[in-house]
């Protein structure tokens, strides 16, 4: 479609744009004090989660914080004054929402004084990892023998095809052939 411009605003849009951004998938990785009560970082990781969804953010999928030694020491400002950290509860979450409303997020993040640091990625489209052809089917041939090929019932019949057994030794020796390669 051809691009306009939007009155007062000055930049290109398409005609059929909404005033709704797009959806756009972040992870957000954070470090929490290592202060925290570990039984009170579920509530911390609570509160983030508000936070998010307080700016429009959907769909939480997150990695629990676990308490983890940093390679380097950090300091982190607090209305006490400066706090050096050698640890933190390390945890992600993935979440979708508007990318303008990020920085607002950010800006929220900032003020908790729970919060060593934050960061925000682009998150990629889930993707599911099948093992290599070659791997796959010997493992569906062991698995589903020559029912693997039989049609199924009220479908066409295609040729026949036979396939040779694999013999335990022959699998383990293909997997090896794959792991090495």
């Amino acid at each position: 479609m051809p691009r306009k411009k939007e009155e007062g605003k000055g930049k290109p849009t398409d005609s059929a744009e909404s005033d709704v951004d797009e959806l756009v998938s972040y992870e957000l990785g954070y470090l929490l004090m290592p202060t925290i009560a570990e039984e009170d970082v579920a509530g911390v990781v609570t509160s983030i989660k508000d936070v998010l969804e307080g700016q429009g953010g959907s769909g939480f999928v997150d990695g629990f914080p676990a308490k983890k030694p940093l390679s380097y020491e950090m300091r982190r400002e607090t209305a006490g004054g400066r706090v050096r950290v050698n640890q933190g509860y390390f945890g992600w979450v993935k979440f979708a929402c508007e990318s303008s409303r990020v920085e607002a997020i950010a800006q929220v993040l900032k003020k908790d004084e729970r919060i060593v640091r934050f960061l925000f990625v682009h998150a990629p489209k889930e993707v599911a990892v099948l093992p290599p052809k070659r791997l796959r089917s010997s493992l569906l041939r062991r698995s589903f023998g020559e029912k693997l090929l039989q049609p199924a019932e009220g479908a066409a019949a295609a040729p026949a095809v036979s396939l040779p057994a694999m013999t335990d030794e022959e699998l383990d020796r293909t997997i090896e052939e794959l792991i090495v390669d």
